[in-house]
């Protein structure tokens, strides 16, 4: 069986295949060449650790002898291989379907949060204007406050400044967490991680792609989740291997980020975004 399609990824035969090899728990007997790629390759991992949860909680103890695994005699029957195959294409159909559906989401949402024009600071359409802060909100209409030379020479030149709200907003993103911040660094079970990247503390550009990556002797597959510095989640995936790029670029702040099997967290680590 060929592995790969004409784009140098795994085929939906492929990823059927280990996906049903880890249901099994037999991933160590999948092809050496599918487990090598699957290391090194974040979007087959997706899709195939996506297939895996599908059918993780499935009953297959009426399909007889997989037709890869778990056959005495080494040979498959057609009947074998047409009662396995056809539930893992429908799921695979249904995964890769989803797949795209949410990549259409992410293009919308993209479309939909980008600003035709930067609005004036004093209408008065829902929404529209930079709300005040509490000194100003407070202050009558008409006893307000004359304004400085300074503020008047701004309007003169019709320079717009920075709302003090979207500066003290964007230091909000960098408070450290309360629960969090005391776990990072901590590594929590026997096996051991080392050669955590990124480091703690680490500073990152706005935009610049986000690569995590261990060494662990753990042999199962790992949970990594990203969360906000309000311990809010970003994403959260199945990661197979010791390398995993962020599927999103994040804005600036405060980040933590989580290793964890399906019963221990093995470790917590944090990022800033500059």
């Amino acid at each position: 069986m060929d592995h790969f399609n004409d784009k140098g990824h795994l085929t939906d035969e492929a990823l059927s295949l280990y996906a049903e090899a880890l249901k099994l728990d037999q991933a160590d007997q999948a092809p050496e060449r599918l487990r090598e790629h699957l290391e090194q390759c974040p979007h087959c991992q997706e899709q195939a650790m996506a297939l895996y949860a599908l059918i993780a909680g499935q009953d297959y103890s009426e399909l007889g002898p997989h037709p890869t695994f778990g056959q005495d005699e080494g040979v498959a029957t057609a009947s074998t291989l047409k009662m396995w195959f056809r539930p893992m294409l429908l799921l695979l159909m249904a995964v890769m379907a989803l797949f795209f559906f949410r990549q259409q989401q992410k293009q919308s949402a993209v479309e939909q949060n980008t600003p035709a024009s930067v609005p004036s600071a004093d209408t008065d359409s829902l929404g529209a204007a930079v709300p005040l802060s509490p000194p100003q909100a407070q202050t009558e209409v008409g006893s307000r406050k004359p304004e400085s030379s300074s503020e008047r020479g701004i309007a003169k030149t019709g320079e717009n400044p920075k709302p003090k709200t979207e500066e003290a907003l964007l230091a909000a993103n960098f408070t450290p967490s309360e629960t969090l911040e005391p776990l990072v660094g901590a590594i929590t079970r026997g096996e051991g991680i080392s050669e955590i990247k990124p480091i703690n503390g680490a500073e990152l550009k706005i935009g610049e792609a986000v690569v995590f990556s261990w060494q662990t002797s753990v042999a199962e597959p790992l949970t990594l989740r990203l969360l906000n510095n309000r311990e809010e989640e970003v994403f959260s995936r199945s990661v197979v291997g010791n390398r995993f790029n962020s599927p999103v670029k994040p804005e600036p702040g405060l980040y933590y980020w989580k290793l964890e099997t399906a019963e221990d967290l093995l470790y917590v680590g944090k990022f800033l975004i500059k």
